[in-house]
């Protein structure tokens, strides 16, 4: 395992890249973004992200892999046996972890490891449970990048009539932690706070009108069905 540094991160990923977001909710199926996505100049998946047979839907690249320091559970090698540029781990500030079963897990992917970010600049994101990874890692790497364009798919923060994972319909047990109402309004000002242009597909704006928290005017929604509109969102 080759751990990396801030320097090495922002090295490796120059800034105004294009960057897809991409998240595991069951929403995924329903789409067919995989060329689109891997057409972006950074890709980041989350945690146990499955790839083998899934990849009309969700594409074949990594760029960032972003997780949590637990994979004790997870029942697949990482990324079934692909490659991520790096992997990072966002800590949450507790004394738990295996380091040997982490170490087998992320075998010799270059690592940067950081705590859970302040949400600076979100409107009303006073919180009183930790968030989920994909909810920090948005706003952490749109700060850390600075891209040019932020896309993200596959969120639907666990609400009702969307349980589980592209590839599972089984709710992770870890869910129990979190406040997913709160969680999810938490979500979409995070996505409101981006100084980036933002596209999202309609699990987003699902979320979004589930929750009553609208997303702002200049989220541009595109159709997780039609290549042609994704191309228009892309410029």
């Amino acid at each position: 395992m080759e751990v990396l540094t801030p320097f090495d991160l922002v090295q490796r990923f120059p800034e105004r890249q294009t960057v897809a977001i991409v998240g595991n909710a069951p929403s995924l199926k329903d789409y067919r973004l995989g060329d689109f996505i891997d057409s972006h100049d950074i890709v980041v998946r989350f945690n146990e992200a499955a790839m083998a047979g899934h990849e009309e839907q969700v594409g074949r690249r990594t760029d960032i892999l972003v997780a949590n320091p637990y994979p004790e559970k997870r029942k697949r090698p990482l990324l079934d046996g692909g490659r991520a540029t790096c992997v990072l781990i966002v800590n949450p500030p507790t004394r738990r972890g295996d380091k040997q079963v982490f170490e087998r897990w992320v075998g010799d992917h270059p690592v940067l490891f950081t705590y859970t970010p302040d949400l600076v600049g979100v409107e009303e994101s006073t919180h009183q449970r930790g968030l989920t990874t994909g909810t920090y890692a948005i706003q952490l790497l749109w700060r850390l990048l600075h891209p040019s364009r932020y896309f993200i798919t596959g969120f639907t923060m666990f609400l009702e009539g969307a349980p589980g994972h592209y590839w599972s319909s089984s709710q992770p047990p870890g869910i129990r932690a979190h406040d997913m109402i709160t969680e999810a309004a938490v979500f979409i000002r995070v996505l409101n706070a981006a100084n980036v242009p933002v596209c999202v597909t309609p699990d987003i704006q699902w979320v979004s009108e589930q929750i009553q928290v609208p997303l702002l005017p200049r989220i541009r929604l595109i159709d997780g069905q039609s290549p042609q509109l994704n191309d228009e969102a892309s410029r």
